[in-house]
């Protein structure tokens, strides 16, 4: 029971980091009044007013909102998707910054029924996070601060495009293997239970001792090092979990020169078999967990010795915290990713 409520809540933050830009609910920012009390329903929300400035205006915030350390402690209005009207009401707010893919429907229009102000931000792409940086910077009074931090956010960005952009200069290649653009197709729904394969999905955790599966070379061993590397993203165990091209995360992959084995797959957050993994036979398996400790589950690959991941040792760990929420860290997540793709390469 508790891994089930876990992976719901791994899903739920890896939906935050999906749901495309959302027009505001409200008035222009370029008109807002002065700003001095804020709620932030969900945790990305909180780290993006701190990232702007406006930290110090925040009055109360959703659960799991940790960084900065500040955020800590701030009052608490409940999960993102549960989150209680009343301590919102009571919290008194003049701004209330909420996100459409995550925050309930009908909670958020009890909100507006009461009155209060509502600005909805849900980027899901890399590129709409400065942009979100400079509209809650015009919205709180940080307007400098929050193109600073979009600027910066760029800077960064462009840098690492240029860093993972591999040229293969074979005449009989095409050139640039890397820096396509995120996928932005619209996911019309989530559905954790889909599996890869008909039938119930698999839950246990412990993978086969002996696995005698034929295996499809999908990456011959003298592959060329400007492919990309093909990778397969785990978000938990049991249920088996991972992402599908529309995901922020697969962004982040593509940035770093890397293809997401399972990137066809209609769920954001599909459900599928180990035997789907070892079909599909990745170069590279990267995994978050639930904290900055590399999860044990993620050596339990180390018994599946007919994947090429395995072979050449290419199990990587990324904190979940720099890679599952829409702000300026994600960057720091696509730093180690990019190092760990890179490894892989090197590796052929």
């Amino acid at each position: 029971m508790k891994s089930r409520r876990t992976a719901r809540w791994l899903v739920g933050l890896l939906v935050l980091l999906w749901s495309g830009w959302t027009v505001p609910s409200t008035a222009d920012p370029g008109q807002s009044p002065s700003v001095q009390r804020i709620v932030a329903l969900a945790p990305n929300l909180t780290e993006l007013l701190f990232a702007v400035g406006a930290g110090g205006q925040l009055v109360a915030v959703a659960d799991y909102s940790d960084y900065p350390p500040q955020a800590r402690q701030l009052p608490r209005i409940g999960g993102y998707d549960r989150f209680d009207p009343e301590a919102v009401i009571a919290a008194r707010p003049d701004l209330v910054i909420g996100w459409p893919g995550g925050n309930p429907e009908h909670l958020l229009a009890s909100l507006e029924r009461f009155g209060l102000r509502i600005w909805l931000v849900d980027p899901r792409r890399l590129e709409d996070i400065p942009a979100a940086l400079e509209t809650l910077g015009s919205l709180t009074g940080h307007e400098e601060k929050g193109r600073q931090q979009a600027l910066a956010f760029r800077e960064r960005l462009e840098r690492l495009r240029h860093g993972s952009r591999l040229t293969d200069p074979r005449p009989s290649l095409t050139g640039e293997q890397t820096g396509q653009e995120g996928v932005t197709r619209h996911v019309p729904s989530l559905n954790v239970a889909q599996s890869v394969h008909k039938g119930v999905p698999r839950h246990d955790s412990s993978l086969p001792q002996d696995v005698g599966a034929p295996v499809h070379e999908k990456i011959p061993v003298q592959a060329n090092k400007y492919e990309p590397v093909r990778v397969f993203y785990q978000v938990w165990h049991k249920p088996l979990m991972t992402i599908n091209g529309a995901h922020l995360i697969s962004d982040v992959i593509r940035l770093c020169g890397g293809e997401n084995i399972f990137d066809e797959l209609p769920p954001l957050a599909p459900v599928i078999d180990p035997e789907a993994v070892l079909a599909r036979n990745p170069e590279a398996i990267v995994a978050s967990g639930m904290d900055a400790s590399r999860p044990e589950w993620l050596d339990h690959w180390q018994h599946w010795t007919p994947l090429l991941a395995v072979r050449r040792g290419n199990l990587f760990f990324v904190p979940p915290d720099l890679l599952q929420r829409h702000t300026p860290r994600i960057l720091d997540g696509a730093e180690l990713l990019c190092d760990h793709l890179e490894q892989a390469r090197q590796r052929r």
